[in-house]
């Protein structure tokens, strides 16, 4: 729950966000499973997470449903955010269990805080 987050007050964000960790590029590494991975690397990714403000997943496997990416932020123990437009009808969410969106890409949102989520653009 995105509530109690004071956005105005968050820590001084050291790297540029965001930072993206692609699977193509650690192939060798997610051999064992893309779980296992995230599982063993779940402190340097938060510490990642801490120095950079946003980590961007790209090309993992497991987060391309939504079951898998319910189990991908449960491995680093984190919990999804309502997204703050949810409320307004502007962006719905297709898996509410999952924190799956709906893709939304106006201008007019660009300066709306999004918590952690996963978008399913078609």
């Amino acid at each position: 729950n995105a509530d109690n987050i004071d956005i105005d007050n968050l820590p001084p964000v050291g790297e540029t966000a965001p930072l993206i960790i692609d699977a193509k590029e650690i192939a060798e590494e997610l051999k064992k499973g893309e779980k296992e991975w995230v599982m063993a690397q779940k402190d340097k990714i938060m510490a990642q997470l801490q120095d950079h403000g946003a980590i961007w997943f790209r090309n993992f496997e497991s987060t391309k449903d939504a079951n898998g990416f319910r189990a991908f932020y449960e491995a680093l123990e984190l919990n999804p955010c309502l997204d703050p437009i949810h409320t307004s009808g502007l962006r719905a969410m297709t898996e509410k269990k999952d924190a799956v969106y709906e893709a939304v890409n106006k201008p007019s949102l660009a300066q709306h805080f999004v918590g952690l989520h996963n978008e399913r653009s078609e």
